[in-house]
């Protein structure tokens, strides 16, 4: 059937009824734009206000679902009633705690040695390279993304890789947006999806990201037993034939309009209202509240 724009989906109409909400989002390239400077990319207060106040709705059981490390994660949104997770799902923090879960501290950690020698190969021969270690993953990345040929030493890491390290261990190499990271198998975001689809129950579902990690989000959520119709899962950017999304949004500000959206929704009550576009007496996703880039991004201090 294709991917779909999330403008022409009926959310509203499953979103106002449901008692229980899991509402999953990616943090980079989802909820911000991908900038050279990670630390640069912050959330305004007028878009954290409104994550707030959602997460503050019984019915809703919001979560950010991230790659960041949880220091990034806990001075960002440590103050919410939101869970968090960290590294791809390494860590994980429930609504309300302080307390960190840690997913892989009884794994076999000896892989790490072998997978940093061959990545260090590659830093300082190709331009803006580096590693950044995780606790269940290594990850070779080209901060200058706009280089012509940044793909080169990415595909060839992946490759030699490939060869060796899944054979001996339990890990997986993958490749995104000028990355190649390689991560324990069982930890993943689809992991702690699933374990929160079992323990929340929800028959309301939606699920944004960005990038090959948040793939396995979306094949967590539709090899579920929920109807299909109440599940929203939502590729932002480009994409391609093979996502397990079913709809699609164009960059993060259209994902934010969608957050606002929906605590508009749980304020009004309904779908009724001032500035509610329709589309076939169907709202019109994102579009339903514009939202100001400058309203995205604070400045970092």
């Amino acid at each position: 059937m294709g991917v779909k724009p999330l403008e022409d989906a009926d959310i509203l109409r499953f979103y106002r009824p449901a008692s229980k909400r899991l509402l999953l989002f990616d943090y980079d390239g989802t909820l911000t734009d991908i900038v050279q400077d990670p630390s640069q990319a912050l959330l305004g207060e007028p878009v954290l206000e409104v994550i707030q106040e959602l997460a503050s709705n019984p019915k809703n059981h919001v979560w950010i679902i991230s790659g960041r490390d949880r220091d990034f994660l806990g001075k960002e949104f440590g103050h919410m009633r939101l869970g968090l997770v960290a590294e791809h799902g390494a860590f994980m923090r429930y609504p309300g705690s302080k307390d960190w879960l840690n997913k892989c501290e009884s794994a076999d950690m000896n892989w790490k040695e072998h997978v940093e020698s061959k990545m260090m190969d590659y830093v300082g021969t190709a331009p803006g390279s580096f590693i950044e270690r995780k606790a269940a993953a290594l990850v070779y990345l080209k901060e200058k993304f706009w280089f012509s040929d940044y793909g080169m030493s990415t595909d060839k890491l992946r490759k030699s890789l490939e060869k060796t390290i899944p054979i001996r261990w339990p890990v997986d190499i993958t490749s995104g947006k000028c990355i190649v990271e390689a991560r324990l198998r069982f930890i993943h975001k689809g992991q702690i999806v699933r374990q929160l689809a079992q323990e929340i129950k929800p028959d309301f579902e939606l699920c944004a990201g960005d990038d090959l990690t948040d793939e396995d989000m979306f094949r967590a959520l539709h090899a579920s037993d929920m109807p299909q119709t109440n599940v929203f899962t939502v590729i932002v950017g480009g994409h391609g034939s093979d996502t397990y999304a079913q709809w699609c949004l164009t960059e993060p500000v259209d994902v934010i309009g969608n957050v606002f959206m929906l605590q508009q929704a749980d304020r009004s009550g309904g779908v009724e209202g001032k500035g509610a576009l329709l589309n076939n007496g169907k709202p019109r996703g994102s579009k339903w509240l514009p939202v100001s880039r400058s309203a995205l991004i604070r400045a970092n201090p």
